[in-house]
C-alpha cells in the first residue's frame, strides 16, 4: 500500500521543513515512525478523501491530518500543528501519546508509544470519555501503513 493518499485540494500546509520535524520530534520526545515521516513529506497535512475508519463499534471520520509549519505563529495551519497540539493536549494524555490527525467531534488520532518505542501503534482518543491523567483509546493498528490501509470514503 503507498502512503500517497488523496486529499481535498489544497488543504494542506507547504512541504514540511526537515529540520523543524526533527525539532518537533526533539519537543514530543520521541522520534517519529519513518513510514510518517515519508507521508508527511509527501503531503503535509490536509482533508483526506478517504477518511472513515471503524474505532470499537463505531465508525469515525478524520476532520484533518495535522502538518508541521515551522511558523505557526503566523501560518493559517498553524492551528493544526503536530507540536503545538500536542502541547494542548500533553497533561491530559500523557507524553506517551502524540496526536496526528484530528477527528470530526474534537477527538483525535494518536501515535502511541507507551509499549512500542520504534513504531508506535496508533490509536484513536475518546476525549469526551476521559479524564486527565487517564486518556480514553481504542486500538486501531499495529502500525502508521496499517492504519491508512483502514481508512475509507463511506
Amino acid at each position: 500500500m503507498s502512503l500517497e493518499i488523496a486529499y481535498v485540494e489544497d488543504t494542506g500546509a507547504p512541504e514540511v521543513d526537515l529540520d523543524y520535524l526533527q525539532e518537533t520530534e526533539r519537543r514530543v520526545g520521541h522520534e517519529f515512525d519513518p513510514e510518517y515521516v515519508e507521508f508527511i513529506r509527501i503531503q503535509n497535512g490536509g482533508v483526506p478523501i478517504k477518511k472513515y475508519f471503524k474505532a470499537g463499534k463505531h465508525k469515525k471520520a478524520i476532520d484533518k491530518f495535522l502538518c508541521m509549519v515551522s511558523d505557526y505563529e503566523t501560518s493559517e495551519h498553524g492551528d493544526a500543528d503536530v507540536g503545538i497540539v500536542w502541547s494542548q493536549y500533553v497533561d491530559a494524555i500523557g507524553e506517551h501519546l502524540v496526536p496526528f490527525a484530528s477527528v470530526v467531534g474534537g477527538d483525535f488520532v494518536c501515535f502511541d508509544y507507551e509499549d512500542r518505542l520504534d513504531v508506535p501503534a496508533v490509536v484513536f482518543w475518546n476525549k469526551r470519555d476521559s479524564v486527565p491523567g487517564r486518556p480514553e483509546l481504542v486500538p486501531l493498528a499495529s502500525n502508521f501503513r496499517k492504519f491508512l490501509g483502514t481508512l475509507s470514503k463511506l
